[in-house]
Protein backbone atom coordinates (compact mmCIF):
# COMPACT_ATOMS: atom_id res chain seq x y z
CA UNK A 1 0.00 0.00 0.00
CA UNK A 2 1.31 3.45 -0.94
CA UNK A 3 2.74 5.35 2.07
CA UNK A 4 0.92 8.51 3.11
CA UNK A 5 2.88 11.64 2.10
CA UNK A 6 3.58 13.27 5.47
CA UNK A 7 5.04 16.73 6.02
CA UNK A 8 6.21 17.49 9.55
CA UNK A 9 6.81 21.18 10.28
CA UNK A 10 9.70 21.86 12.66
CA UNK A 11 11.60 24.99 13.63
CA UNK A 12 15.32 24.39 13.13
CA UNK A 13 16.14 25.41 16.70
CA UNK A 14 13.57 22.98 18.19
CA UNK A 15 15.83 19.93 18.07
CA UNK A 16 14.06 18.31 21.04
CA UNK A 17 10.78 18.36 19.14
CA UNK A 18 12.43 16.94 16.03
CA UNK A 19 13.82 14.03 18.02
CA UNK A 20 10.44 13.35 19.62
CA UNK A 21 8.47 13.47 16.37
CA UNK A 22 10.94 11.14 14.66
CA UNK A 23 10.40 8.68 17.52
CA UNK A 24 6.61 8.98 17.01
CA UNK A 25 6.92 7.90 13.38
CA UNK A 26 9.74 5.38 13.86
CA UNK A 27 8.81 1.99 12.42
CA UNK A 28 5.53 3.26 10.93
CA UNK A 29 6.05 2.39 7.29
CA UNK A 30 2.57 3.63 6.35
CA UNK A 31 4.01 7.17 6.37
CA UNK A 32 6.52 8.77 4.02
CA UNK A 33 7.89 11.41 6.39
CA UNK A 34 9.47 14.65 5.24
CA UNK A 35 10.73 16.98 7.99
CA UNK A 36 10.09 20.51 6.70
CA UNK A 37 12.09 23.36 8.20
CA UNK A 38 9.57 25.98 9.34
CA UNK A 39 9.77 29.46 7.90
CA UNK A 40 10.73 31.87 10.67
CA UNK A 41 8.52 34.91 11.19
CA UNK A 42 8.19 37.38 14.06
CA UNK A 43 4.63 36.16 14.35
CA UNK A 44 4.60 32.39 14.82
CA UNK A 45 1.14 31.84 13.31
CA UNK A 46 2.17 33.61 10.12
CA UNK A 47 5.36 31.57 9.89
CA UNK A 48 3.31 28.39 10.24
CA UNK A 49 0.99 29.40 7.41
CA UNK A 50 3.89 30.42 5.14
CA UNK A 51 5.38 26.97 5.69
CA UNK A 52 2.08 25.24 4.88
CA UNK A 53 1.78 27.39 1.77
CA UNK A 54 5.29 26.40 0.67
CA UNK A 55 4.44 22.72 1.16
CA UNK A 56 1.29 23.00 -0.98
CA UNK A 57 3.05 24.98 -3.69
CA UNK A 58 6.41 23.28 -3.91
CA UNK A 59 6.51 19.89 -2.20
CA UNK A 60 3.29 18.01 -2.94
CA UNK A 61 3.60 15.55 -5.83
CA UNK A 62 1.12 16.13 -8.70
CA UNK A 63 -0.51 12.74 -8.21
CA UNK A 64 -1.13 13.01 -4.46
CA UNK A 65 -4.85 13.34 -3.75
CA UNK A 66 -4.18 14.16 -0.11
CA UNK A 67 -1.31 14.84 2.25
CA UNK A 68 -0.79 14.54 5.98
CA UNK A 69 0.25 17.82 7.55
CA UNK A 70 1.90 17.43 10.94
CA UNK A 71 3.25 19.77 13.55
CA UNK A 72 6.21 18.58 15.59
CA UNK A 73 4.12 18.27 18.76
CA UNK A 74 1.92 15.51 17.31
CA UNK A 75 1.55 12.43 19.49
CA UNK A 76 -0.25 9.20 18.57
CA UNK A 77 -2.97 8.04 20.95
CA UNK A 78 -3.67 4.46 21.96
CA UNK A 79 -6.51 4.44 19.40
CA UNK A 80 -4.23 4.85 16.41
CA UNK A 81 -3.77 2.01 13.95
CA UNK A 82 -2.94 2.15 10.26
CA UNK A 83 -6.27 0.50 9.47
CA UNK A 84 -8.17 3.06 11.54
CA UNK A 85 -6.48 5.98 9.79
CA UNK A 86 -6.88 4.60 6.27
CA UNK A 87 -10.55 3.75 6.85
CA UNK A 88 -11.12 7.26 8.20
CA UNK A 89 -9.41 8.83 5.17
CA UNK A 90 -11.54 6.69 2.86
CA UNK A 91 -14.75 7.57 4.70
CA UNK A 92 -13.89 11.28 4.66
CA UNK A 93 -13.03 11.16 0.94
CA UNK A 94 -16.39 9.51 0.21
CA UNK A 95 -18.00 12.47 1.93
CA UNK A 96 -16.21 14.99 -0.28
CA UNK A 97 -13.91 16.09 2.55
CA UNK A 98 -11.56 19.04 2.41
CA UNK A 99 -10.02 18.33 5.80
CA UNK A 100 -9.73 15.35 8.15
CA UNK A 101 -8.24 15.92 11.59
CA UNK A 102 -6.87 13.17 13.77
CA UNK A 103 -7.81 15.15 16.89
CA UNK A 104 -8.90 18.71 17.68
CA UNK A 105 -8.31 21.00 20.64
CA UNK A 106 -11.63 22.80 20.07
CA UNK A 107 -14.74 22.66 17.87
CA UNK A 108 -18.15 24.27 17.96
CA UNK A 109 -20.95 22.40 16.15
CA UNK A 110 -20.89 18.90 14.73
CA UNK A 111 -22.78 15.86 13.46
CA UNK A 112 -21.98 12.15 13.47
CA UNK A 113 -21.11 11.23 9.87
CA UNK A 114 -20.08 7.62 10.47
CA UNK A 115 -19.28 5.37 13.40
CA UNK A 116 -15.86 7.00 13.91
CA UNK A 117 -16.20 10.28 12.04
CA UNK A 118 -17.69 13.60 13.09
CA UNK A 119 -18.37 16.46 10.72
CA UNK A 120 -17.45 19.78 12.37
CA UNK A 121 -18.28 23.36 11.44
CA UNK A 122 -15.14 24.92 12.92
CA UNK A 123 -12.12 23.50 14.73
CA UNK A 124 -8.66 24.28 16.04
CA UNK A 125 -5.52 22.16 16.12
CA UNK A 126 -3.33 21.21 13.12
CA UNK A 127 -0.94 18.73 14.72
CA UNK A 128 -2.23 15.84 12.55
CA UNK A 129 -4.33 16.98 9.61
CA UNK A 130 -5.18 15.37 6.28
CA UNK A 131 -5.62 18.02 3.58
CA UNK A 132 -7.35 16.82 0.41
CA UNK A 133 -6.26 18.20 -2.96
CA UNK A 134 -9.69 19.71 -3.65
CA UNK A 135 -8.99 22.46 -1.09
CA UNK A 136 -5.43 23.31 -2.15
CA UNK A 137 -6.32 26.04 -4.66
CA UNK A 138 -8.76 27.69 -2.25
CA UNK A 139 -6.13 27.85 0.48
CA UNK A 140 -3.41 29.13 -1.86
CA UNK A 141 -5.60 31.81 -3.41
CA UNK A 142 -7.14 33.24 -0.22
CA UNK A 143 -5.40 36.02 1.70
CA UNK A 144 -3.99 35.18 5.14
CA UNK A 145 -4.41 38.19 7.44
CA UNK A 146 -1.99 39.64 10.01
CA UNK A 147 -4.19 38.45 12.87
CA UNK A 148 -5.16 35.05 11.47
CA UNK A 149 -4.24 31.70 13.02
CA UNK A 150 -3.50 28.89 10.57
CA UNK A 151 -5.94 26.36 12.05
CA UNK A 152 -8.86 28.80 12.39
CA UNK A 153 -8.10 30.20 8.93
CA UNK A 154 -8.11 26.74 7.28
CA UNK A 155 -11.29 25.91 9.17
CA UNK A 156 -12.93 29.12 7.94
CA UNK A 157 -11.99 28.67 4.27
CA UNK A 158 -12.80 24.99 3.77
CA UNK A 159 -16.23 23.38 3.53
CA UNK A 160 -16.32 19.74 4.54
CA UNK A 161 -14.30 19.16 7.71
CA UNK A 162 -14.16 15.96 9.71
CA UNK A 163 -12.43 14.64 12.81
CA UNK A 164 -11.78 11.04 13.83
CA UNK A 165 -13.34 9.85 17.06
CA UNK A 166 -11.76 8.46 19.14
CA UNK A 167 -8.83 10.79 18.44
CA UNK A 168 -5.81 9.11 16.88
CA UNK A 169 -3.65 12.18 17.64
CA UNK A 170 -3.22 14.79 20.34
CA UNK A 171 -0.64 17.50 20.93
CA UNK A 172 2.31 16.70 23.17
CA UNK A 173 2.35 19.29 25.95
CA UNK A 174 5.73 21.03 25.92
CA UNK A 175 4.50 23.88 28.12
CA UNK A 176 5.02 26.40 25.32
CA UNK A 177 3.80 27.05 21.78
CA UNK A 178 5.65 28.74 18.92
CA UNK A 179 2.45 29.43 16.97
CA UNK A 180 -0.10 30.04 19.75
CA UNK A 181 1.32 31.98 22.73
CA UNK A 182 -1.90 31.57 24.74
CA UNK A 183 -1.10 27.83 24.97
CA UNK A 184 2.29 28.46 26.58
CA UNK A 185 1.40 27.03 29.99
CA UNK A 186 1.86 23.47 31.17
CA UNK A 187 -1.38 21.50 31.09
CA UNK A 188 -3.38 23.90 28.90
CA UNK A 189 -3.07 21.90 25.68
CA UNK A 190 -3.75 18.60 27.42
CA UNK A 191 -6.94 20.02 28.94
CA UNK A 192 -8.11 21.34 25.56
CA UNK A 193 -7.79 17.95 23.88
CA UNK A 194 -9.28 15.95 26.74
CA UNK A 195 -12.19 18.40 26.93
CA UNK A 196 -12.87 18.11 23.19
CA UNK A 197 -12.63 14.33 23.29
CA UNK A 198 -14.99 14.08 26.26
CA UNK A 199 -17.51 16.38 24.58
CA UNK A 200 -17.48 14.35 21.37
CA UNK A 201 -18.08 11.24 23.45
CA UNK A 202 -21.11 12.90 24.98
CA UNK A 203 -22.36 14.05 21.58
CA UNK A 204 -21.96 10.55 20.16
CA UNK A 205 -24.27 9.31 22.89
CA UNK A 206 -26.74 12.07 22.02
CA UNK A 207 -26.61 11.10 18.34
CA UNK A 208 -27.15 7.43 19.16
CA UNK A 209 -30.14 8.34 21.33
CA UNK A 210 -31.76 10.17 18.42
CA UNK A 211 -30.71 7.68 15.72
CA UNK A 212 -34.24 6.52 14.94
CA UNK A 213 -36.17 9.62 13.94
CA UNK A 214 -39.97 9.30 13.96
CA UNK A 215 -41.77 9.32 10.63
CA UNK A 216 -44.97 11.26 11.23
CA UNK A 217 -47.34 11.87 8.33
CA UNK A 218 -48.77 15.27 7.45
CA UNK A 219 -52.07 14.80 9.25
CA UNK A 220 -54.84 17.33 9.59
CA UNK A 221 -53.84 19.42 12.62
CA UNK A 222 -56.77 21.81 12.41
CA UNK A 223 -58.32 20.45 15.61
CA UNK A 224 -55.19 21.06 17.71
CA UNK A 225 -54.99 24.13 19.90
CA UNK A 226 -51.74 25.10 21.62
CA UNK A 227 -51.83 27.03 24.91
CA UNK A 228 -49.56 30.09 24.76
CA UNK A 229 -48.65 32.23 27.76
CA UNK A 230 -47.21 35.65 26.94
CA UNK A 231 -44.77 36.84 29.60
CA UNK A 232 -45.22 40.58 29.76
CA UNK A 233 -42.42 42.99 30.56
CA UNK A 234 -43.98 46.04 28.94
CA UNK A 235 -47.33 47.79 29.26
CA UNK A 236 -48.25 47.82 25.58
CA UNK A 237 -49.66 44.40 24.70
CA UNK A 238 -50.71 45.30 21.17
CA UNK A 239 -47.52 44.27 19.29
CA UNK A 240 -47.48 40.71 20.60
CA UNK A 241 -51.25 40.33 20.33
CA UNK A 242 -50.99 41.36 16.69
CA UNK A 243 -48.56 38.48 16.08
CA UNK A 244 -51.23 35.94 17.03
CA UNK A 245 -54.14 37.48 15.10
CA UNK A 246 -55.69 34.92 12.75
CA UNK A 247 -53.60 32.05 14.11
CA UNK A 248 -56.36 29.76 15.33
CA UNK A 249 -53.87 27.08 16.39
CA UNK A 250 -53.06 29.15 19.49
CA UNK A 251 -55.04 29.94 22.61
CA UNK A 252 -53.30 33.00 24.00
CA UNK A 253 -53.15 33.96 27.68
CA UNK A 254 -51.46 37.08 29.00
CA UNK A 255 -49.34 36.28 32.04
CA UNK A 256 -48.95 39.46 34.03
CA UNK A 257 -46.68 39.39 37.06
CA UNK A 258 -45.91 42.28 39.41
CA UNK A 259 -42.47 43.88 39.54
CA UNK A 260 -40.09 41.99 41.81
CA UNK A 261 -36.51 42.36 43.03
CA UNK A 262 -35.14 41.36 39.62
CA UNK A 263 -36.52 41.00 36.12
CA UNK A 264 -35.30 37.38 36.04
CA UNK A 265 -37.26 36.58 39.19
CA UNK A 266 -40.35 38.22 37.71
CA UNK A 267 -39.93 36.20 34.52
CA UNK A 268 -39.52 32.96 36.50
CA UNK A 269 -42.68 33.64 38.50
CA UNK A 270 -44.54 34.11 35.22
CA UNK A 271 -43.21 30.79 33.92
CA UNK A 272 -44.21 28.98 37.10
CA UNK A 273 -47.69 30.48 36.94
CA UNK A 274 -48.10 29.37 33.32
CA UNK A 275 -46.86 25.86 34.11
CA UNK A 276 -49.20 25.54 37.09
CA UNK A 277 -52.15 26.50 34.88
CA UNK A 278 -51.02 23.96 32.27
CA UNK A 279 -50.98 21.23 34.92
CA UNK A 280 -54.46 22.18 36.09
CA UNK A 281 -55.69 22.08 32.49
CA UNK A 282 -53.97 18.71 31.94
CA UNK A 283 -52.01 20.10 28.98
CA UNK A 284 -49.19 18.03 27.48
CA UNK A 285 -47.26 21.11 26.38
CA UNK A 286 -47.24 24.79 27.15
CA UNK A 287 -45.73 27.55 25.03
CA UNK A 288 -43.95 30.47 26.69
CA UNK A 289 -43.75 33.59 24.62
CA UNK A 290 -41.81 36.77 25.35
CA UNK A 291 -43.67 39.96 24.55
CA UNK A 292 -41.18 40.85 21.79
CA UNK A 293 -41.92 37.60 19.91
CA UNK A 294 -42.23 38.07 16.15
CA UNK A 295 -43.03 35.18 13.82
CA UNK A 296 -40.55 34.60 10.99
CA UNK A 297 -41.37 34.03 7.32
CA UNK A 298 -40.77 30.30 7.89
CA UNK A 299 -43.59 29.91 10.40
CA UNK A 300 -46.35 27.52 9.37
CA UNK A 301 -48.90 25.69 11.50
CA UNK A 302 -48.05 22.22 10.19
CA UNK A 303 -44.29 22.89 10.52
CA UNK A 304 -44.63 23.79 14.20
CA UNK A 305 -47.15 21.16 15.28
CA UNK A 306 -45.48 18.30 13.43
CA UNK A 307 -42.13 19.16 15.01
CA UNK A 308 -43.71 19.45 18.46
CA UNK A 309 -45.11 15.93 18.04
CA UNK A 310 -41.88 14.49 16.62
CA UNK A 311 -39.75 16.09 19.34
CA UNK A 312 -42.12 14.69 21.98
CA UNK A 313 -41.73 11.18 20.53
CA UNK A 314 -37.95 11.62 20.94
CA UNK A 315 -38.30 12.53 24.60
CA UNK A 316 -37.78 16.28 24.31
CA UNK A 317 -38.21 18.41 27.39
CA UNK A 318 -37.80 21.76 25.62
CA UNK A 319 -38.25 22.85 22.00
CA UNK A 320 -37.16 26.36 20.99
CA UNK A 321 -38.61 28.38 18.12
CA UNK A 322 -35.35 30.30 17.77
CA UNK A 323 -32.42 31.20 19.95
CA UNK A 324 -30.00 34.11 20.31
CA UNK A 325 -27.07 32.06 21.58
CA UNK A 326 -26.14 28.43 22.24
CA UNK A 327 -22.97 26.57 23.12
CA UNK A 328 -22.98 23.46 20.88
CA UNK A 329 -25.50 22.17 18.37
CA UNK A 330 -25.95 18.88 16.52
CA UNK A 331 -28.63 17.97 13.95
CA UNK A 332 -31.22 15.50 15.16
CA UNK A 333 -33.31 15.72 11.99
CA UNK A 334 -33.36 18.02 9.00
CA UNK A 335 -35.30 20.67 10.91
CA UNK A 336 -34.37 20.11 14.55
CA UNK A 337 -31.05 20.54 16.30
CA UNK A 338 -30.07 19.31 19.72
CA UNK A 339 -28.47 22.13 21.71
CA UNK A 340 -26.49 22.12 24.92
CA UNK A 341 -26.80 25.38 26.85
CA UNK A 342 -28.91 28.14 25.30
CA UNK A 343 -29.83 31.75 25.99
CA UNK A 344 -32.62 34.08 24.96
CA UNK A 345 -35.41 32.18 23.23
CA UNK A 346 -38.56 34.28 22.61
CA UNK A 347 -40.71 31.22 21.80
CA UNK A 348 -40.29 28.13 24.01
CA UNK A 349 -42.27 24.90 24.06
CA UNK A 350 -42.18 23.12 27.42
CA UNK A 351 -43.24 19.48 27.63
CA UNK A 352 -45.06 17.90 30.54
CA UNK A 353 -41.93 16.00 31.66
CA UNK A 354 -40.36 19.28 32.92
CA UNK A 355 -43.46 20.84 34.50
CA UNK A 356 -42.83 19.64 38.04
CA UNK A 357 -39.08 20.23 37.73
CA UNK A 358 -39.85 23.88 37.08
CA UNK A 359 -42.23 24.20 40.02
CA UNK A 360 -39.73 22.52 42.36
CA UNK A 361 -36.78 24.67 41.25
CA UNK A 362 -35.32 26.79 44.13
CA UNK A 363 -35.00 29.98 42.07
CA UNK A 364 -33.21 32.98 43.63
CA UNK A 365 -32.80 36.67 42.79
CA UNK A 366 -29.34 36.07 41.30
CA UNK A 367 -30.34 33.10 39.11
CA UNK A 368 -30.73 33.41 35.34
CA UNK A 369 -33.83 31.83 33.82
CA UNK A 370 -32.05 30.53 30.72
CA UNK A 371 -29.33 28.87 32.83
CA UNK A 372 -31.95 27.03 34.86
CA UNK A 373 -33.90 25.84 31.81
CA UNK A 374 -30.67 24.74 30.07
CA UNK A 375 -29.62 22.65 33.05
CA UNK A 376 -33.08 21.24 33.72
CA UNK A 377 -32.97 18.69 30.91
CA UNK A 378 -30.34 17.44 28.49
CA UNK A 379 -33.06 16.87 25.89
CA UNK A 380 -33.34 20.34 24.32
CA UNK A 381 -33.94 21.13 20.66
CA UNK A 382 -34.27 24.19 18.45
CA UNK A 383 -36.30 24.39 15.27
CA UNK A 384 -34.48 25.36 12.09
CA UNK A 385 -35.40 27.37 10.15
CA UNK A 386 -36.53 29.46 13.12
CA UNK A 387 -40.18 30.30 13.51
CA UNK A 388 -39.18 33.36 15.56
CA UNK A 389 -37.50 36.46 14.16
CA UNK A 390 -35.17 38.65 16.24
CA UNK A 391 -32.47 41.22 15.56
CA UNK A 392 -29.90 39.13 17.48
CA UNK A 393 -30.52 35.88 15.58
CA UNK A 394 -28.08 36.46 12.69
CA UNK A 395 -24.98 34.77 14.16
CA UNK A 396 -26.64 31.61 15.59
CA UNK A 397 -28.82 31.36 12.46
CA UNK A 398 -25.71 31.35 10.28
CA UNK A 399 -24.10 28.65 12.44
CA UNK A 400 -27.13 26.38 12.16
CA UNK A 401 -27.52 27.08 8.44
CA UNK A 402 -23.92 26.01 7.75
CA UNK A 403 -24.34 22.90 9.89
CA UNK A 404 -27.63 22.01 8.21
CA UNK A 405 -26.10 22.35 4.74
CA UNK A 406 -23.17 20.13 5.69
CA UNK A 407 -25.51 17.58 7.26
CA UNK A 408 -27.88 17.46 4.29
CA UNK A 409 -25.00 17.21 1.82
CA UNK A 410 -24.36 13.73 3.24
CA UNK A 411 -27.91 12.53 2.63
CA UNK A 412 -26.75 9.98 0.07
CA UNK A 413 -25.00 7.97 2.78
CA UNK A 414 -27.09 5.30 4.57
CA UNK A 415 -25.68 6.22 7.99
CA UNK A 416 -27.03 9.74 7.62
CA UNK A 417 -30.33 8.64 6.11
CA UNK A 418 -31.16 6.95 9.42
CA UNK A 419 -31.06 10.36 11.09
CA UNK A 420 -33.29 12.21 8.62
CA UNK A 421 -37.09 12.36 8.78
CA UNK A 422 -39.47 12.85 5.90
CA UNK A 423 -39.76 16.52 4.96
CA UNK A 424 -42.56 18.65 6.30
Amino acid sequence: MVPIPTYVINLKRRTDRKENILREFAGREEFKVDIVEAIEHQRGATGLWLTIKDILQNKVAPGDEFILLCEDDHQFTEHYTEEYLRKSIHAAAERDADVLSGGVSWFDDCFLASENLFGVRKFSGLQFTILFRKCFDTLLNTDFGPKDAADAWISEHTQHKFVTYPFCSIQKDYGYSDATPINSHRGVVENFFSGSSNLLGKLKQVSSFYRSAPDISDDDYSNITLPVYVLLSREDQRPVQKQFLGKKEFQVFIEETPKLASEELRRWRGICSAVQKAIEADDDVVILCEDDQVFSKDYATVYLIKNIIEAHSQGAGILLGGVTRFSHAMPVTENRFWVDAFWRAPFTVLYKKVFHLILEEPFSETTLVDDVLSEMTSNKMVLFPYISAHKDFDVPYKRLKELQEAFLSLGKYPYIENLKPSKT
